[in-house]
């Protein structure tokens, strides 16, 4: 995914750097397929990074003490 991203943010540094008569279709083909990829799968991967940030509290892998899986008793990070 983190190679689609990078090709899709390619493309618009391309096309935000170019003139409109500049622009080569068939060199936009790897970032559309890029596109094709990473669109089905953005909303799987935000929720579950939101997970890893804000676990849910009652989620019974998180140890129960509230910290998320993380270490207790230490300073807030």
């Amino acid at each position: 995914m983190r190679r689609d991203v990078l090709e899709c943010l390619r493309m618009r540094h391309r096309v935000r750097h170019s003139e409109y008569d500049e622009f080569i279709p068939n060199k936009a083909e790897p970032s559309i397929e890029a596109v094709r990829r990473f669109l089905p799968r953005i909303k799987e991967v935000v929720a579950r990074f939101k997970k890893q940030i804000d676990p849910d509290p009652d989620d019974e892998n998180d140890g129960g003490e509230g910290s998320g899986g993380g270490a207790s008793g230490g300073p807030p990070i």
